[in-house]
């Protein structure tokens, strides 16, 4: 997560953390960088939370760039966001491995940091070299 999403999170450290139905998105803009000659997307993302106190359920909408969020959510997805306690706003939560891209790059690079660290340990005390095809990252 980058640092600018942890300092978004503080701010909203009183908010609620829930599960979410995406009932849908659409392309808000596309951005251009000049200097670096590339741009991206910032999408915005319509939800379904809970009411609060358990209440009749609340429509809320909310944008995000497309590079934080990890691969294109479906309509119809359980996605994690935090939310106000009037349920008057939203964002995704991008401390969440299962929205947040960074994180589940991060959680899949110590995977495998892990996996070839026990690998090496294993030859290390005589064991044959046998790898496992490596898996493609979806």
């Amino acid at each position: 997560m980058l640092w600018i999403d942890r300092v978004r999170l503080w701010r909203r450290r009183r908010w609620d953390r829930l599960d979410a139905t995406l009932l849908g998105s659409r392309m808000h803009k596309v951005v251009a960088t000049s200097e670096s000659r590339s741009s991206f997307q910032i999408w915005e993302y319509m939800v379904e939370v809970p009411g609060p106190s358990g209440g009749a359920p609340v429509r809320l909408s909310f944008k995000e760039k497309t590079f934080k969020v990890r691969g294109f959510p479906e309509p119809g997805d359980v996605v994690p966001v935090v939310v106000n306690a009037r349920r008057t706003k939203a964002m995704f939560d991008l401390a969440d491995p299962r929205i947040d891209n960074e994180a589940y790059l991060d959680r899949r690079h110590d995977e495998r940091r892990r996996r070839d660290e026990e690998e090496f340990e294993r030859l290390r005390a005589g064991g044959a070299p046998a790898r496992e095809p490596e898996e493609e990252l979806p």
